[in-house]
Parts: structure tokens; C-alpha cells; sequence
């Protein structure tokens, strides 16, 4: 019986038990939408909104605009007008859904009065999305409502959501019958911050923290309410209802004065409370909202007496996180690239958002993502980097169903004015022509990505994942993330966690660093043996503690000199992988391939390479130890993993192409050669692209940095990204 019947064999059984089994019968009946996100306030303005009246007063006692160079939205991008026009270059994208705000203030702009052409102009908006092939998916609100709802209070009072459900009921009986995706409620934590800490957006009550708190409850248990609300009318069973939450973390700086400049850590903390960051997701997950930016004083607690707020999906609007240094300015590491905002390009972060999105268990709709950047020199960049990460957490198991780019062309960005240009298309408000100019980014790379991209992501979805299978909770038992929670163990200056013996004796299947893009490419063990074959066939990284310490040696630096001098004495000698290292850091794949060899035999062999290696430690004494101590390290491991029929051991003394074409035999049969890169233990800061059979951009990044030399680890302690070098 040939690998591929073993194999198969050893997992039928498993999987025809598992849940996932009927995952591609699932998959056939899921869609993923990409496309764009807007805000018609930002595109249109409106006289008779709370943001229109919040133009032109100052904040911070007077000290400043509100916003940013006096600027005033006007009628924006007149999308009011000319919604046919954009809504078809929109579609021209590839786009197969169309986000878009129901303004509340321009279909009731007094209280109780319904503004009738209002209602007829959205109509023909959603008709015409809708015939273009797009899925309208609505926003109830998105940071703007009446004016005569903010003199009333706005969400300061529990009693005013009483107003905000009959405006949710009136857009649902109307729009009801076209739209069948609602978001209740655009970043209330956003929302809350900026209005309430910052007082960067209306009413602009700058650190009222506890008043944060308040309406932040009042709009989270709103959002329950309008939930029920729409489900229980007709038609409200088709609907699919839920919130979007904003993922941005505020960290200090790494510094190698540490203890000693503690404040930004401290204004760190209470930025990212105030953000609601967590707050919220524990909210969704638990529903129990518990805000305590600065303690006890500005505490507000509340638990939904129901438990977890009903809700079909979770949005998610990720760009980036803050990065603070003792200066108190918003800066980035050396290795990042900054977009106009000073919000840096970071992958990793986006992986990690969509992990932690993934506890609340529902699906998981990225409703904006974007960069501003008015020349247009990161766009494609971030593009490619941001676009490979949802690739990455749709692989690894996280049910993302769509990526929604903020946004379709330049606009009123808030308090920011005119300044930030996230558009696909240029725009310029100074243009009495309204000229809608397409980025070269967006003609040469994000065409090609939202086209390309949906395919993809149903490819995975079809493929059903058997990688998942073991990684399935039991019942009742959260989902546990397919990064698991080692992703950034290793510490600074450590070398790379070993995932073989230094020949490549068993892979892991995993995938390489998505690091910078400046990132050297990685070594590679083994040349010409069977492991470098695999990493050139399937895009997988493979490093090896023997790698390391002889890069060290060949740079001829004093601990290269000492490892050097050890290996002479039989001090030293490179061992295989330890079972609680794997379990920890190689985060448990979903195969191991054991290259099983008699001991005699591997020395052979390796005595015949030391002929020609000209390594000092290539002599029978040392070889036998080095077999020996990785032949104990690896045992539990292979036994662990079969017991789990998840290992397979391979004979390694057939010749080299043999034993390759039996691996690839396996792995094609399992569907990896199509899905490798989607590696089942993938780590957030990993990147291993299949680039045979992956679609155009989603080619092969190389990131795994070299072993960090004598003498620099103090430097990186500052200048390294949080993720090093991993071993694959």
C-alpha cells in the first residue's frame, strides 16, 4: 500500500466522525463578498445631521477646530447625485457587494417627519446595486443621526432608544425586501471615544469617561433591541443582523530604558480601554460589558440579563495599531512603513484581530480595511500584505465571509477633513468636475486581488480542511484558534525553534515568516535532499538548529568561535525537536512526516556527506550522539502523534527521489499541494505560499530572519519586529 492509501486510511474514519465532514456541503451554499465600504454622510453630507451642525465650532476649549483646517463636507463626492456612476466602478473592481449607510437624519431630518424623496433616492440606490450584481449591506448608523436626536440626548439616555428602534423598524420595513445584511451599529467604540474621551467628534465632551461608559451600554443594549426587533418582523427571518466593532491596539514602544520611562505604557493602557477594545469582544462573547478605563470612578458594569447579545455576524474594520514612544508621539519600528495617518502597515495585527474576533463565535465580516496614502506609494504593498493575512486566518479555520476596502473614493474623513485619501479613485474636493481618477495601485494590484480573491477563498472552503478535524472543540468547548497561543514565545535573540533534526529527519507542515518586505530570504537545511524538496515544491520553510549555529560559526564572531570549539569537543551537538517544544511552538499540525532511518544506515550517510562538507563536526563519534539525542527527542512526539493517527512514518532509505515522490503522493492526495500555505497550525506572523498553484499575488514570501549575531541583541531589543525568525 503506497503513502497515499496509508493516509487516507488512517483518516477516513476521523474525519467521516468529525463535524467538518459536511464543511464542503457547507461551503457550496457560503459566498464571499469583497468589495467597498462608504458612509453616504461622508460622501454627501446633510444639513439636518448632528455632524453638519458640529462643523465650524472649536474644541478643546477652544483651542482648536473641529475639524482639521476648518474644512466643511459640503455635498462631498455628491455620491447623493451620482451613485449610478460610482456604484459602476464599483462593479468595475470585481466587486460583488456594496457597503453603504442608511442616513437616519435624511429620512426623518425633524422628528416624525419621513422625508419621502429621501426613501425613493435609497431605493433606487439598493435597485441599482442589486442590478449590478452587488449585495446591498446596510449600515443603521454610522457615527450620524439627527440633529434632533443629539439635542435630546443622543444615546446619553436609555429612554431615547426607544427613537432609534422605530427609525430601525421604519428602514426595515422599507428596505427589508431588497437588503437582507444589517449593521445595527458602526464602531461604537469609536463612536464612544472620539465623542466622549477625545471630544474629537460630536458632542465633543472630551474626557467624560463615565458618560463613555453609559453610551456605550445604551448602544449595546440598543443593538439587542434592534436585533429582536427585525427578526420578529415579517420578513425578518431572511435578514442577517449584526455590529462592527473596531480592532485597533495601543501599545508603548519597546525600549531598551524599559522600566525606567513607564508613561507610555500607562497612557497606552487607558488609550486602548477607552478604545473599548476588548471591552466590546468580551461584550459579544459574554455579555457582560465591564468599562473601567481609570477604575472605579468611571466604572459602568452591565450584564444582559439574556447573556450574549443576539447577533448573526461580527464585523470587523482593521487598519493598524498605535504605537507610542516617551516622547508621547505616535511612531512605528524601524521595519514598518507609515501610511499618511501614521498608522503602520501590520499584517500580523489583522491576523491576530480576526483570531481574537473568532471567540465570539459567529462569522466574521471584514467591513473596512484601508490605507491613506495620497501618493499612492503603499497601497499595492499593504494591498498584497493585507490581503495574504485574511488568506492566512481563512485557512487556518477562521469563518471570514467577506473583505470590504474603505474605501471607494476620496472622502470627508471626519475630523481629519479632507486630508486622508483612502479612496481607490483620486478625487479632489476642489474639483468642480467631480473627476473620479483611478489609482495606479488600484489598476495594477487590487483589480487583480478582487478578482482573484473570492475564488481563492472558495477554493479553501470547498477543499474542506481536513487539517481542522483535530483542532474541532468538543461540545460546548470554545473553538480553539488555529494560531493557538504560542505565536510569540520565542524570545529576543533565541534561535529559531528546531522543526527537524539538523537532515531534515521529520516536517512539520507549517509555513514560513510573513515578515517585512525587506526581510531576508530564508535558509534552507538540506540542499538537495528530500526536506529542500518539499519547501521548493510547496512553499514551506524548513530550518533547523544545526542552520543556526553553523551561520553563527561561518561569521566568525567570538560565540561563533566558542560553538565553534564546542562542536570540536562533542559539547555541543545540534538536537532534533523535544515533544513539549512541539506541543508549544510548533503549535500541533495536523501531520507529521517521520523520515524514519536505521541508525547505522543515517550515519553512513552522514559520514559519506563529511567527506565533502568539510564541517568540523562531521566525525562517526559526534554523528552517533547527534542520532542518538534527536532519536530520544523525537520518539514522543512520533508516538504521541500516532496514537492520534495524525504521524506517518516514512522510510528514508530508498533512494532520495523515491522517498520524495511517496511525500508528494501523500500530500497531493490530501490536498495540500493546493492549500499548503494554509498550513493547519499557521501562526499569525507566518506566511507560506503554495506558489505553484496559488493565484496571481499570492506568490511565496520570504521573511525568516537570520540568527540575530553577537552583540546586536541589545540593539533589536528596539528594532525587531515582535515575531522572529521562526523555524518551519
Amino acid at each position: 500500500m503506497d503513502l497515499s492509501s496509508i493516509l487516507q486510511d488512517k483518516y477516513s474514519k476521523a474525519w467521516s466522525a468529525s463535524p467538518l465532514a459536511g464543511m464542503e456541503v457547507e461551503a457550496r451554499k457560503k459566498k464571499f463578498f469583497i468589495g467597498t465600504a462608504i458612509s453616504v454622510y461622508q460622501n454627501s453630507g446633510d444639513p439636518a445631521s448632528q455632524w453638519d451642525h458640529f462643523q465650524g465650532r472649536r474644541v478643546l476649549c477652544g483651542l482648536l477646530p473641529s475639524i482639521l483646517n476648518n474644512d466643511r463636507v459640503g455635498k462631498s463626492t455628491d455620491f447623493w447625485d451620482r451613485y449610478e456612476a460610482d456604484l459602476r466602478l464599483a462593479r468595475d473592481l470585481g466587486s460583488n457587494a456594496f457597503r453603504f449607510s442608511i442616513e437616519w437624519s435624511r429620512i426623518e431630518p425633524a422628528r416624525g417627519q419621513i422625508c419621502a424623496p429621501a426613501l425613493l433616492r435609497y431605493h433606487k440606490m439598493v435597485d441599482c446595486m442589486i442590478s449590478l450584481g452587488m449585495e446591498p449591506m446596510a449600515t443603521l448608523h454610522h457615527f450620524v443621526h439627527p440633529q434632533w436626536f443629539e439635542e435630546l440626548g443622543a444615546f446619553e439616555r436609555e429612554e431615547n432608544i426607544a427613537l432609534f428602534l422605530a427609525w430601525c423598524r421604519l428602514a426595515f420595513q422599507e428596505f427589508g425586501g431588497k437588503v437582507s445584511s444589517w449593521c445595527t451599529f458602526n464602531e461604537p467604540g469609536v463612536y464612544t471615544f472620539s465623542g466622549y474621551c477625545m471630544g474629537g467628534f460630536p458632542p465633543a465632551k472630551a474626557m467624560h469617561l463615565r458618560t463613555a461608559g453609559r453610551v456605550l451600554k445604551h448602544m449595546l443594549i440598543a443593538h439587542t433591541d434592534a436585533y429582536r426587533l427585525i427578526k420578529g418582523m415579517p420578513g425578518g427571518e431572511r435578514a442577517q443582523v449584526g455590529i462592527v466593532h473596531n480592532w485597533m491596539p495601543y501599545e508603548a514602544k519597546r525600549s531598551r530604558a524599559g522600566r525606567f520611562v513607564w508613561w507610555p505604557s500607562v497612557l497606552m493602557r487607558l488609550a486602548d480601554r477607552c478604545w473599548g477594545n476588548r471591552e466590546i469582544l468580551d461584550f459579544l462573547r459574554t455579555g457582560v460589558l465591564d468599562w473601567r478605563p481609570m477604575g472605579p470612578c468611571t466604572r459602568v458594569r452591565y450584564a444582559a440579563p439574556g447573556g450574549p447579545p443576539p447577533t448573526d455576524w461580527v464585523g470587523l474594520n482593521y487598519y493598524s495599531r498605535v504605537v507610542m514612544d516617551w516622547r508621547c508621539q505616535v511612531v512605528a519600528y524601524p521595519w514598518e512603513k507609515l501610511s499618511d495617518l501614521r498608522q503602520a502597515i501590520h499584517p500580523e495585527g489583522f491576523y491576530n484581530a480576526i483570531k481574537e474576533f473568532s471567540k465570539v463565535e459567529k462569522p466574521i465580516f471584514i467591513t473596512e480595511t484601508g490605507i491613506a496614502d495620497a501618493r499612492d506609494t503603499l497601497r499595492a504593498e499593504w494591498a498584497e500584505a493585507y490581503f495574504r493575512a485574511v488568506e492566512h486566518a481563512i485557512a487556518d479555520g477562521h469563518d471570514v465571509r467577506s473583505f470590504l476596502y474603505w474605501t471607494l473614493v476620496d472622502n470627508f474623513e471626519w475630523a481629519f477633513g479632507w486630508a486622508p485619501r483612502f479612496g481607490l479613485y483620486a478625487w479632489d474636493h476642489a474639483d468642480p468636475e467631480q473627476k473620479r481618477v483611478e489609482r495606479k495601485s488600484t489598476a495594477t494590484v487590487v483589480r487583480r486581488l478582487f478578482k482573484s480573491f473570492p475564488a481563492r477563498v472558495e477554493e479553501l472552503w470547498a477543499q474542506g480542511s481536513w487539517r481542522a478535524a483535530a483542532r474541532q472543540p468538543a461540545a460546548g468547548q470554545a473553538p480553539k484558534s488555529a494560531a493557538g497561543d504560542g505565536a510569540h514565545k520565542l524570545a529576543d535573540g533565541a534561535a529559531a525553534t528546531p522543526r527537524g533534526s539538523p537532515e531534515g529527519a521529520h516536517l512539520g507542515l507549517r509555513g514560513g515568516h510573513m515578515g517585512s518586505p525587506e526581510a531576508s530570504p530564508p535558509s534552507r537545511s538540506g540542499k538537495g535532499t528530500q526536506c529542500a524538496k518539499i519547501v521548493d515544491k510547496y512553499g514551506y520553510v524548513h530550518l533547523s538548529a544545526g542552520d543556526l549555529l553553523r551561520e553563527e560559526v561561518k561569521s566568525g564572531s567570538a560565540l561563533g568561535r566558542d560553538l565553534e570549539a564546542a562542536m570540536k569537543e562533542g559539547k555541543l551537538v545540534p538536537t532534533g525537536v523535544t515533544a513539549e517544544v512541539f506541543e508549544n511552538e510548533v503549535l500541533q499540525p495536523q501531520l507529521v512526516l517521520f523520515f524514519d532511518c536505521p541508525e547505522d544506515e543515517m550515519v553512513a550517510r552522514l559520514l559519506e556527506r563529511g567527506k565533502t562538507s568539510g564541517r568540523s563536526d562531521d566525525n562517526e563519534d559526534t554523528i552517533r550522539k547527534r542520532f542518538e539525542t534527536f532519536h530520544k527527542a523525537s520518539m514522543p512526539v512520533v508516538e504521541r502523534y500516532e496514537a492520534k493517527q495524525q504521524c506517518v512514518r516514512v522510510s528514508a532509505v530508498p533512494p532520495p527521489d523515491a522517498v520524495f515522490a511517496e511525500v508528494c503522493k501523500a500530500m497531493d492526495a490530501l490536498g495540500t499541494a493546493e492549500g499548503s500555505h494554509a498550513g493547519a497550525a499557521a501562526q499569525p506572523s507566518e506566511h507560506a505560499a503554495a506558489a505553484e498553484h496559488a493565484p496571481a499575488g499570492f506568490g511565496r514570501v520570504a521573511g525568516a530572519r537570520r540568527a540575530t549575531q553577537p552583540g546586536e541583541h541589545a540593539a533589536a531589543a528596539e528594532q525587531e519586529p515582535p515575531c522572529k525568525a521562526l523555524a518551519a
